[in-house]
């Protein structure tokens, strides 16, 4: 396999920032400008065709800081870019082999700015992002479920056959959700209580996927509709109802997640506290004599708020197999459990209980192995 990096910020690719984005390169060419990088790839791609290339321009981010993204500027950027993607689209289609070939294109950006200039806060601007990609067997659709930028360096790796290191964040573009929570997209509704987010923006409910349930039996009264209890719903909208509060942080969940947010519940008049239980469908443990229930797991401690996982086998009492004490940001939680003998079946449940304008916890595709 060949390599090729090009780039018109140059420390992305020379090292005078840090190391290298991309370290271990065939050819590597820092440009004095977009200009000089489209007709540098150009050149690269029509003749030598390196099996993977890495090329980057820089004048949209550049226009961005400097004149806001509602700015003339910044559409002229992104129009200029536009034909040079055009341009390497072109230089590949003109190659002698082409039609022996298989070239796969995705475009995306690392950010956005906001209205007046500048990025690095929390706004839904500036942590958006876009993913297109065109090639063999790729549909023109927008999925249910957005990817994310880490899901680029999987695809890649997965498109020349590269096992995916296990630290490595991401799944390859296409890859079909399997996370329950995930069927609920559809269902999905728009703000009740919460004034603050979009009112075309759909991304809570409290319906929750066939064989998934929820106590709210020992759940105050009052409070914010859309966090009466365990609920389901969505980055873009989660991150809304309050921000700067470490919701942005919770980077390892996608799609459809389910939150249990006594901060966000006690914004309105209620009574009591928050305690509220969200159980799984049955998992089959069936011959085996251990199991591990892992989830996406992102929470935060503030006071007597308890955080804790039970399990209960063939329809016994709900035991405890975790708990948590301390914030647990974006992690992936892995928690072994004993499969009692002759047990067939497990559900698992998260319980966030003695909670009165404490935090939040998040959890997400969660499975049993």
């Amino acid at each position: 396999m060949t390599t090729y990096a090009d780039a018109s910020w140059n420390p992305i690719v020379d090292g005078s920032v840090g190391t290298p984005l991309v370290q271990t390169v065939d050819q590597r060419y820092a440009a004095s400008s977009d200009a000089d990088a489209a007709a540098k790839a150009v050149s690269t791609l029509r003749t030598t065709g390196p099996n993977a290339s890495f090329v980057h321009f820089d004048d949209v981010d550049h226009a961005g800081h400097s004149y806001g993204a509602a700015s003339q500027q910044y559409l002229d950027a992104i129009a200029e870019v536009d034909g040079y993607v055009g341009q390497l689209r072109a230089a590949v289609q003109s190659r002698p082999t082409y039609s022996s070939e298989r070239w796969s294109f995705i475009v995306t950006a690392d950010h956005g700015h906001t209205d007046a200039g500048g990025h690095g806060g929390s706004t839904p601007a500036e942590r958006s992002a876009f993913i297109l990609k065109t090639g063999p067997g790729i549909a023109k659709q927008t999925p249910a479920i957005r990817p994310k930028n880490v899901d680029i360096a999987a695809d890649v790796l997965a498109t020349f056959g590269v096992a995916r290191p296990a630290d490595l964040d991401g799944r390859p573009l296409a890859t079909v959700s399997t996370d329950p929570f995930d069927t609920m997209v559809g269902v999905l509704r728009p703000r009740v209580d919460e004034t603050g987010i979009p009112a075309g923006t759909l991304g809570w409910t409290h319906s929750m996927p066939s064989g998934w349930s929820v106590d709210n039996t020992g759940m105050g009264t009052g409070g914010v509709t859309e966090w009466a209890g365990w609920s389901l719903t969505t980055d873009e909208f989660w991150t809304q109802s309050q921000r700067d509060q470490s919701r942005e942080t919770n980077v390892r969940e996608r799609g459809v997640f389910a939150v249990a947010d006594s901060d966000e519940w006690a914004d309105k008049p209620h009574t009591g506290t928050f305690d509220s239980r969200i159980t799984s469908q049955p998992y089959s443990v069936a011959g085996k004599t251990s199991a591990t229930v892992s989830f996406g797991n992102h929470y935060r401690q503030d006071g007597t708020q308890r955080a804790t996982v039970l399990v209960s086998f063939d329809g016994g009492a709900f035991r405890q197999v975790a708990s948590y004490g301390s914030d647990q940001i974006a992690q992936t939680a892995s928690v072994p459990v004993t499969v009692p003998a002759g047990a067939k079946q497990v559900r698992v449940q998260w319980a966030l209980t003695d909670a009165d304008n404490a935090w939040y916890w998040a959890i997400d595709d969660p499975q049993v192995r």
